[in-house]
């Protein structure tokens, strides 16, 4: 149900005083941006890319809902329920709602349908962890989520500073965009030096050296999910830009020098094939170790590529 229709159903059931409430209410959301203005411009641009935080908007509708009168607080939360289903951020503004009561039950539900709608949202993913938190705290019992913020700072990916990957639009990602939904940058606009180097890129490198991982997701990472990274305190196979240290992040700089194998990425229209599967490729990714041509309507490639993802282009920077 759309906001308008669920104004005419109110009209029709509860008096006129409580619908220009809820008129207000729906207008002032709207108005509501759904980045804080006060980022800077790259980080703007990569948040309207891939909607990675909501918290700005969902901390606004939270301070509009407060404002409401205790009597039209149940038309509002039966708006945003209704809400939810075309615009998911509404379900997490519910969640928060339901926290501030204690029914985490509830919350999680709505938490859960936010997560699968968009699962780069990481203030949905965080809230989600703060929920269970709280709700195994009432509970008496454990978390799977228990000991995670020590377990991070304690533990070091070398990812960002040694490949990256290009979606078809030409956006470019520093680990899997499921596992970090932050894109440093787009080859149609950008030079593969500069975006390499960004400041998003070098944001990123510095999450992970603080051990705050602030931009990679704890739930959809495998290698945070199964706890499995490499520790500071213990050697690392890992290479970067140079030799790791006996801690990994000792002398490990947030920029990182890019390979001189890749030298050029050129855009092309063709389909790849891999077995039965059969995806649409719009980049193609050549380098001095390696490279895909289009022959006789099949791909060959050297043994430096495994597999073919669709819709991206994964290049090894090592």
């Amino acid at each position: 149900m759309s906001p308008a229709s669920f104004i005419r159903r109110e009209a029709d059931q509860r008096g006129t005083a409580l619908v220009s409430l809820i008129r207000e209410l729906i207008s002032e959301i709207r108005a509501i941006p759904g980045e804080d203005p006060s980022l800077a411009p790259s980080v703007l641009a990569a948040l309207r890319e891939t909607r990675f935080d909501s918290g700005y908007f969902v901390e606004k509708c939270l301070q509009r809902l407060g404002r409401l009168p205790l009597g039209a607080l149940p038309a509002a939360f039966e708006l945003l329920e209704h809400w939810s289903k075309v615009d998911y951020r509404m379900a997490i503004v519910l969640a928060r709602c339901f926290m501030q009561g204690q029914d985490y039950v509830t919350a999680l539900r709505h938490l859960q349908f936010a997560c699968g709608q968009n699962h780069c949202d990481l203030f949905a993913e965080n809230t989600l962890i703060d929920c269970t938190r709280r709700q195994a705290a009432k509970a008496g019992t454990r978390c799977e989520f228990d000991g995670l913020e020590a377990y991070l700072a304690n533990s070091f990916c070398d990812v960002p500073w040694r490949r990256f990957e290009v979606f078809h639009q030409g956006h470019v990602y520093v680990c899997c965009m499921g596992w970090l939904p932050l894109s440093v940058g787009n080859i149609h606009t950008e030079s593969l030096e500069g975006i390499w180097n960004s400041g998003l890129a070098q944001e990123i490198r510095r999450s992970i050296l603080d051990g705050s991982f602030r931009y990679c997701s704890k739930i959809q990472c495998p290698h945070i999910a199964a706890r499995d990274l490499p520790q500071r305190g213990a050697s690392s196979p890992t290479k970067l830009a140079r030799p790791l240290a006996a801690d990994p992040t000792e002398g490990v700089s947030t920029q990182a020098t890019l390979p001189s194998g890749c030298r050029t990425l050129r855009r092309c229209f063709g389909w790849v094939m891999t077995g039965a599967a059969i995806w649409h490729a719009h980049s193609v990714v050549e380098t001095s170790s390696w490279r895909m041509t289009m022959s006789n309507r099949k791909w060959t490639r050297s043994s430096h590529l495994s597999s073919c993802r669709p819709l991206r282009m994964s290049i090894p920077c090592i």
